[in-house]
């Protein structure tokens, strides 16, 4: 297989007629902070008090290229200079060939050109920012009713951005955000690595109907239906049923009268329920 990196979305080997090996890429080191408690045991470990997740350092990469050995000592050290040029202490996204859907950032350092009889090797460090992206990721509830979802999110806690074409109730990991319509970003709609609960309900006034929401209307309009058909009708979500609704019933098996039948749940979907929550996955 031929490796493959891809700088600033220029594919190194293939441009510079290299081959590379001895790709190394070094985790971040956890950032740590132990404080020693006076009269007690052990110590007190505070690395996740300030961000409530772990930090990290740098991440090191490193590899070796090797030139196409095709080639002759100008040809070599002429494509090698034009690789130093373009690599040495700038800093670039770059992806790899083995790793897709990922995009890694860093400072790249041409570090040692070793000449030998055979042909040169050429090795370069890059340091990188401890994680790797794999760009926007979406997801979209249908908040109809209000359903609760458990959902993954990456190794970086992520701030979504919430966008909903109706008024909305959407609750992460047990904070609430009552929401217009419209687009909404705040500090605490976050995920974190892990599951995440996420409640949606884009219907927050069905079944919440007042005496006072039918002031004006006469008894007449109401007759035959239950009082919990009027309750439940702040928003329209239940569905009149027509006569054929009850072909191959038998008359035993309908029950109560037929004001308590004349309507059923409406639990299709319908447009302008779906939410969607936007966030940038971040993985070690």
């Amino acid at each position: 297989m031929n490796l493959e990196i891809y700088v600033d979305g220029t594919p190194l080997c293939e441009t510079f007629n290299m081959i590379m090996t001895d790709y190394v890429d070094t985790p971040p080191a956890p950032k740590t902070m132990q404080v020693t408690i006076p009269g007690a045991d052990g110590v007190l470990d505070l690395s996740e008090w300030f961000a409530h997740r772990p930090l990290f350092g740098k991440r090191t990469i490193e590899f070796t290229c090797y030139p196409n050995t095709a080639l002759d000592w100008v040809e070599i050290e002429e494509s090698l200079t034009k690789l130093r040029n373009f690599l040495h202490g700038r800093a670039y996204d770059f992806k790899l060939s083995w790793d897709e859907g990922y995009t890694y950032h860093g400072r790249f350092e041409v570090d040692t050109q070793k000449m030998f009889m055979q042909g040169v090797a050429l090795k370069v460090k890059v340091a990188c920012e401890p994680y790797k992206s794999k760009g926007i990721v979406e997801y979209l509830l249908n908040g109809e009713l209000g359903k609760s979802y458990v959902v993954d999110g990456p190794a970086h806690d992520a701030l979504a951005v919430i966008t909903t074409q109706s008024r909305a109730i959407v609750n992460i990991n047990g904070t609430s955000f009552f929401l217009s319509p419209g687009v909404w970003s705040s500090d605490a709609a976050r995920l974190h690595n892990g599951k995440n609960t996420i409640t949606v309900n884009t219907t927050p006034d069905y079944g919440t109907a007042l005496w006072r929401d039918y002031t004006g209307d006469k008894w007449n309009r109401f007759d035959g239906l239950t009082l919990s058909y009027l309750a439940r009708a702040g928003q329209n979500r239940l569905k009149s049923l027509k006569w054929q609704a009850y072909t191959g019933k038998t008359w035993e098996s309908v029950r109560g009268a037929w004001q308590n039948n004349m309507y059923v749940g409406d639990n299709e979907n319908h447009p302008g329920n779906d939410v969607s929550l936007k966030f940038e996955w971040k993985d070690i």
